[in-house]
């Protein structure tokens, strides 16, 4: 009981301690000062509420996914069988990032989850970088500068045939040149 009271009164604490206007003025020194109390010089600030992430778009998808596989086993085999996304997400395609050690991350989304068989590797240029376990980020070191095509390959089996591929996104890697 007593625990629930201090939870209840620092909660009712913290509320009314947001909930007040912060004013700016300035100092003296003309640096900025931040109060909760107002001055003759100051103005009120108006605080913007913060963003936020709603995740339950994501948990539907991922449930959805799940219920689909435990439910239907016949389109896991199947050789009609797409993934909805296969692409990566960040940086965006025709992004130029600077970077003298030549260090770039990609992150990807595939959307359902990996089906059993297949494998997803990370194109870089046309030839494998690296084998993903599905969404994610790869994190790559001592890239060549200059641009370069990325992608994701989705293959089936032994035989490394490609079933489906993402679409290409480029990315510029600008590194320090040392000329002679």
């Amino acid at each position: 009981m007593i625990k629930r009271f201090c939870g209840f009164s620092l909660i009712f604490f913290l509320c009314t301690v947001f909930a007040a206007p912060i004013y700016k003025s300035k100092d003296k020194f003309g640096n900025p000062v931040f109060s909760d109390e107002a001055t003759e010089s100051a103005e009120e600030i108006k605080v913007q509420e913060p963003v936020t992430f709603d995740s339950s778009k994501y948990t539907r998808r991922y449930e959805s996914a799940s219920r689909h596989m435990a439910g239907d086993k016949e389109d896991e085999t199947s050789s009609n069988f797409k993934y909805q996304t296969l692409a990566i997400t960040s940086p965006e395609n025709g992004t130029a990032i600077r970077d003298n050690a030549g260090n770039l991350v990609l992150q990807f989304l595939v959307e359902p989850g990996i089906r059993p068989g297949h494998t997803i590797a990370l194109m870089m240029d046309g030839q494998v970088h690296s084998k993903v376990g599905g969404s994610g980020s790869v994190s790559m070191q001592n890239i060549d500068r200059g641009t370069h095509q990325f992608y994701l390959n989705v293959t089936r089996g032994d035989n490394d045939k490609v079933i489906q591929a993402g679409p290409v996104t480029s990315i510029t890697l600008q590194r320090y040149a040392v000329k002679n």
